[in-house]
């Protein structure tokens, strides 16, 4: 499957176990959410998420800025 923002909420993905991520989201949670779509109860098959990002582009950027707030998280939640 090739998913998009458009399509990432209340899809289920039964059959699937592979996904390419494209157009990211400013949301690292919205991403992850896509990813898990596939990662389902009884899923017995491994599952594969590729992330398609070129060089010098936006979604470089917005990659960057999700692992910006990716760790900023973990230290604030951290116990």
């Amino acid at each position: 499957m090739l998913a998009t923002v458009q399509n990432l909420e209340g899809v289920t993905l039964i059959g699937a176990n592979f996904m390419m991520l494209l157009n990211p989201s400013w949301n690292p949670a919205q991403d992850e959410q896509a990813a898990m779509r596939i990662h389902r109860i009884g899923q017995s098959r491994a599952c594969t998420v590729i992330r398609l990002v070129g060089r010098g582009t936006i979604e470089e950027t917005i990659v960057g800025r999700q692992a910006e707030k990716d760790g900023l998280c973990a230290i604030l939640t951290q116990g």
